[in-house]
């Protein structure tokens, strides 16, 4: 005689176990997580990547009211960096940004949001920011995780996003991320392709000045269809400075002062 079969256990996702969403009361304050691939592809544009995130942490010391960021490293691997006030935010360094491995983008996302709610719900109504803002950089398509699924992400950002007004920003290199964002229910006035030879440009400027966009906004004006990126952040995003990255890179380092820069002659002069 054969056994019955057992009947298959319920899929509990992540989000199920999530506290409720909770109110806010401190207008005045921002929490703010930058969610940074660090895979091996990274390490084309590791100079970049690591300038732009500091050029973007120095801006936001310059706006008004207060706020903490969360910096979160990735790959197959999930890495907490730091967790400050952004007035003692430190500067990341090619020491502490090291690419490697492959890209479990899901997986950090998803684990960042539910751990974000979960600190959040346990804060005093005082101590709650009134705008959270997670930012995701990556170059690269998602290929290594194993404990959420695309849906569950766009789930979970669905929910806040609609709930708390957080605000989701996502830039992408080497692949549509329009039609990425798109999938996992991230605005499209958010999202925007970019050019790896621009990860400075981009996250130390254009991300920077959305970011301080959303700080300054009031909470009506969070989903205004004058918020995100501008025509012009898109098209420089997506412009190659190879050549100007490389030589503002070696005009700024120490033992280059005194040496002259040589610029290849155009194809027509060669």
């Amino acid at each position: 005689m054969k056994s019955k079969a057992k009947p298959e256990a319920p899929d509990v996702r992540p989000d199920d176990m999530l506290p409720d969403v909770v109110a806010v009361s401190d207008p005045n304050a921002t929490r703010i997580v930058v969610i940074l691939d660090r895979s091996g592809s990274m390490q084309s544009c590791c100079e970049s990547t690591v300038a732009g995130f500091n050029d973007f942490v120095r801006e936001q010391k310059k706006q008004s009211g207060t706020a903490t960021l969360k910096l979160v490293q990735f790959d197959d691997q999930y890495e907490v960096v730091f967790d400050e006030s952004i007035q003692n935010v430190p500067e990341l360094t090619q020491a502490t940004f090291v690419p490697r491995g492959s890209t479990a983008l899901l997986d950090a996302q998803g684990k960042t949001i539910a751990i974000l709610q979960e600190e959040l719900a346990k804060l005093s109504s005082s101590k709650r920011p009134a705008k959270v803002i997670v930012v995701t950089m990556t170059d690269g398509m998602e290929n290594a995780s194993k404990e959420y699924k695309k849906q569950q992400v766009a789930d979970l950002i669905q929910k806040y996003t609609d709930q708390n007004k957080w605000q989701f920003i996502y830039i992408g290199a080497n692949q549509d991320a329009v039609k990425v964002a798109e999938s996992m229910n991230i605005p499209l006035r958010n999202t925007m392709s970019y050019n790896t030879s621009n990860a400075r440009g981009v996250m130390g400027m254009s991300v920077s000045n959305l970011v301080s966009s959303y700080r300054s906004a009031g909470l009506d004006d969070l989903t205004s269809s004058t918020m995100g990126f501008s025509a012009e952040d898109r098209k420089s995003a997506l412009e190659d400075n190879t050549f100007s990255s490389t030589i503002a890179s070696v005009a700024n380092t120490p033992s280059s002062v005194n040496t002259p820069v040589t610029v290849p002659p155009d194809k027509d002069d060669a």
